[in-house]
């Protein structure tokens, strides 16, 4: 493994680190404005008030080609491939955080509209898990993490 792939695997598990730890803080929210969500009214009624729209993720619609990949397992030791496809597809279930290697090697972090659980985001990618696919997605930068939001995937 290279230098420079072995430093890319580190800044993203460190910024999808951070992101969590940013999101369950509220940080993000309040940053944009919306305070906690405790200022939705509670936090159930706050994510029922967010499927309302107001924090529709902008991005730009893209066509992305790469394999479906269980994030935590890969970046921590490179867990990848056929052999790692359980193992994958057990995380996802648990909701761990999938990802997309596209066949550039950028790694794209999968994420639901608005405040979607991961696990229910990743019940509509299970059977993609460690394949190869064709996504249409909304791509997000925000920080140096990138992330999409899957509209359509197809195996290749």
């Amino acid at each position: 493994m290279t230098k420079s792939l072995v430093k890319l695997q580190l800044l993203t598990l460190l910024t999808v680190g951070l992101y969590f730890v940013a999101s369950a803080s509220g940080l993000f929210a309040e940053e944009q404005g919306h305070g906690s969500h405790s200022s939705h009214g509670g936090h159930k009624k706050g994510h029922s008030a967010h499927k309302m729209g107001h924090h529709k993720a902008k991005g730009k619609e893209q066509m992305i080609k790469g394999r479906l990949i269980g994030l935590t397992c890969f970046l921590q030791h490179n867990a990848q491939g056929e052999k790692h496809k359980n193992c994958a597809r057990m995380c996802a279930e648990n909701g761990l955080p999938l990802g997309l290697m596209s066949e550039d090697h950028q790694i794209y972090l999968i994420m639901g509209e608005g405040h979607e659980p991961p696990k229910e985001t990743n019940k509509k990618l299970l059977k993609y898990v460690e394949s190869k696919v064709m996504v249409k997605a909304k791509l997000i930068q925000n920080h140096g993490i990138k992330a999409i939001i899957v509209n359509k995937i197809k195996k290749i």
